[in-house]
């Protein structure tokens, strides 16, 4: 009896150590069916594998889909993977082995041009955000700076869309920051878009647009839509917030968030409490009800456990409402 006593008390022991039923685990971060939101992934592969080029680091910035193609940047390679729906051709456009410092893409139908956010470009003794214009053949048209200063060179401009209002065609840049700020990452829920009008030598900010509080992130990596439904992303909260932008009043829906499965640290999705998706970098729509989400190098600051799905690609299915 004593043996089976003190077998119980170190099961117990070794749990609380392991963080399986801790006292001190949020419950809004600890994995169950109906907490977790989006479950398992379709698919998802690390782009080494699939490209097969095992030596190459892929940084995964931002990814945007479009003709039954996947569009992906990269911020350590200056060029654009353009990957077919079924990945199974693939080619990169306009390829430069040499650091881009891209963030994020976007494909305008109607204007037929791509998109291509530069997080930050000296200018005198100040950091600005870029946009670079190509048409569809690949062929770059413009490069204009975001009129909007830098608190830091690596903290700006994370994501992109676009929107037309009476007929006129506007950016929508996503701040990575809190309040737009670099130094206010911990004030959750005050994300911001920068409503971008073009101008002869630049996008000038028309409008500040608020992310509602529901949205209650660290940080804010990229931004799509589908019709009139948006999706933001957040590497440091490893969630998705996804509401609807009033056109008129350029007011976002209070929306709803979804958190990314959790695993264990052996990066075994829904077995255990850990945030295993610690780099999503980029979110695109690829149905009313699928999305593709990618992801950056993780840092040697991160959980050892953040490796096992870094620099991939990931394509998850929505839950139905």
């Amino acid at each position: 009896m004593h043996k089976i006593i003190l077998l119980l008390l170190l099961f117990l022991i070794s749990c609380k150590k392991e963080n399986l039923f801790s006292s001190d685990l949020k419950k809004e971060n600890f994995w169950t069916k109906n907490n977790s939101n989006l479950q398992k992934p379709i698919y998802e592969v690390k782009f080494s594998d699939l490209l097969k080029t095992k030596d190459q680091k892929y940084e995964a910035s931002g990814i945007y889909f479009s003709n039954s193609k996947h569009y992906i940047v990269f911020d350590n390679i200056e060029s654009v993977l353009e990957l077919n729906e079924h990945f199974e051709k693939f080619i990169f456009k306009n390829k430069n082995e040499s650091k881009s410092n891209f963030e994020a893409i976007h494909f305008d139908d109607k204007n037929e041009k791509f998109f291509i956010v530069v997080e930050s470009t000296k200018f005198g003794e100040n950091y600005f955000p870029e946009i670079l214009e190509f048409d569809k053949n690949w062929n770059l048209k413009n490069r204009k700076k975001i009129n909007y200063q830098l608190e830091k060179k690596n903290k700006g401009i994370e994501g992109l869309s676009s929107i037309w209002i009476e007929n006129k065609f506007y950016l929508l840049a996503l701040c990575e920051g809190n309040f737009c700020y670099s130094n206010k990452e911990k004030h959750k829920g005050n994300g911001k878009i920068l409503l971008l009008e073009e101008k002869e030598n630049s996008w000038e900010r028309k409008k500040e647009i608020s992310i509602p509080e529901k949205a209650n992130f660290l940080d804010y990596s990229d931004i799509d839509q589908f019709g009139n439904t948006f999706i933001i992303s957040s590497q440091e909260s490893s969630a998705i917030w996804l509401g609807e932008l009033d056109l008129i009043n350029l007011n976002f829906s209070i929306g709803e968030v979804l958190k990314l499965p959790f695993g264990d640290k052996s990066g075994n999705i829904n077995y255990g409490a850990e945030t295993i998706y610690c780099n999503i970098e980029g979110v695109t729509f690829i149905s009313q009800n699928k999305i593709a989400l990618v992801s950056d190098k993780a840092g040697s600051e991160q959980d050892k456990w953040c490796k096992y799905k870094e620099q991939m690609i990931h394509i998850f299915e929505l839950p139905k409402k």
